[in-house]
């Protein structure tokens, strides 16, 4: 800084020495380094979640994970309950090929469950077992599968498509598969599930055994939307995961909070808007086949199809309310409007927190979680004479929606409120024929 003096001559006041510009310069550099360390934390976490964080799937059909940063967890076999039982369970599960045993008994136990392999059943139709959809005839070949774990914090099966929607990584990509549901014998329920395009099997392991069976899942028009879906097409799907963009955009630095929070919103948005669709599922008087409920795309992508009707596969329909013989207005009394064979919509939803939970029986959420929706628990009928095809248990919407003139007796799959029996279920809490209530919930 320069000042006068009294003769007219300017000096020169030197605020900083050398040593204050340098002790300055340390200071400004020691923050910048904390900066960096800042973000090095940052990309870390971002680069590597948490142990315990991520997602599982299993990949049916095949006995390896794909090469894109997701790591096998085991490699096993598909398995479930016999296809012409009544009763049992209804999903296909990935047995292990390492089982560690427990206390056991050998002796057959007459009041039990019993497990099977899964075949590849793709041969009364197909006289090639199944080779122009997967490369290879698989008839009577057993169903591999593998329990793969991704950083990527979530996991979905997207019926109908075989890409994935913009934001989301492939993990694979095949056929919607289930038990059948034509076949006189075959009344053992199964739920969906998607094969591998490229499904493994192993050389001499095509026995007839039987046990729980596989077969493609054909479009039947009607309730369910023609288009965009084709009477008795193969069904696609495909196995995505939340891209680690996205994962960035929520771990992201704390200059761009704001900003990168209105992304996840716009991407959120896109998504929901992307992915409504149908609810279907299994013919609601058909013994076997699918248990349940599923939300079918509204633009599907086909793969390989054959659109002839196949006499031993497994049918999808479209889902209608069924809330019109003990419900004199239709349901209007729960949801506000008469819904009685109106076509049930879907849509497929995804939230930034990593966790979400159906509860059966309250209409809200308990302490630390967040509200998604609540509802009423809905099934399909069990004690209508012809009613014999098992669901699932679904949280229908206190406030469901459905298109104006849609309301035509297609059937279809069907959904009915569901009540309580009391009994082994303990009244109180619970109210005999009391319609119970549900909540989605998600932390």
């Amino acid at each position: 800084q320069l000042l006068a003096s009294e003769s007219g001559q300017q000096k020169r006041v030197l605020l900083h020495n050398d040593d204050d510009l340098l002790a300055i310069v340390h200071a400004l550099q020691a923050k910048v380094s904390e900066q960096d360390a800042k973000i090095s934390t940052l990309q870390a976490q971002v680069a590597s979640p948490p142990t315990g964080q991520g997602s599982t799937y299993i990949r049916w059909g095949r006995t390896v994970c794909p090469s894109n940063g997701t790591e096998l967890v085991y490699k096993g076999f598909a398995a479930g309950n016999w296809f012409n039982w009544h009763g049992g369970a209804a999903d296909y599960i990935c047995l292990t090929q390492d089982p560690i045993w427990g206390v056991y008994e050998d002796g057959a136990n007459l009041v039990s469950a019993k497990i099977y392999g899964t075949e590849y059943e793709f041969g009364e139709h197909y006289s090639d077992g199944g080779a122009k959809f997967f490369g290879s005839n698989l008839y009577e070949h057993d169903v591999p599968c593998a329990l793969c774990h991704s950083s990527r914090p979530a996991t979905v099966m997207i019926p109908g498509r075989n890409q994935c929607y913009p934001g989301w990584t492939l993990e694979y990509s095949g056929y919607l598969v289930s038990g059948r549901n034509q076949g006189t014998y075959d009344v053992s329920a199964t739920n969906y599930a998607c094969l591998d395009t490229v499904p493994e099997s192993e050389f001499g392991d095509n026995q007839n055994n039987n046990g729980k069976l596989m077969v493609l899942v054909e479009a039947q028009c009607g309730s369910l939307k023609c288009p965009p879906y084709v009477q008795n097409r193969e069904i696609t799907c495909v196995v995505s995961e939340q891209d680690a963009e996205i994962n960035n955009i929520q771990t992201t630095l704390a200059s761009k909070v704001s900003e990168q929070d209105a992304k996840i919103s716009t991407l959120e948005a896109k998504l929901a808007s992307s992915a409504a669709g149908f609810a279907a599922g299994n013919y609601y008087n058909s013994h076997g086949g699918a248990a349940d409920f599923i939300c079918l795309t509204q633009d599907p992508i086909w793969g390989v199809y054959d659109d002839g009707e196949s006499s031993h596969g497994a049918n999808i329909y479209g889902t209608e309310y069924e809330f019109g013989e003990n419900h004199a207005d239709g349901g209007a009394k729960y949801f506000g409007s008469n819904l009685y064979q109106h076509d049930v919509p879907c849509a497929l939803c995804q939230s930034h927190r990593p966790a979400s939970v159906m509860i059966p029986g309250r209409n809200q959420c308990y302490p630390g979680w967040t509200l998604e929706y609540s509802g009423y628990l809905v099934s399909g009928r069990q004690k209508a004479t012809f009613d014999g095809s098992a669901t699932n248990y679904a949280c229908l919407d206190s406030v469901p929606e459905s298109e104006l003139g849609d309301h035509v007796d297609e059937n279809g799959k069907l959904m009915v409120l569901v009540e309580a029996q009391c009994g082994s279920l303990k009244c109180p809490p619970y109210v005999q024929n009391r319609e119970i209530t549900c909540v989605v919930c998600s932390k």
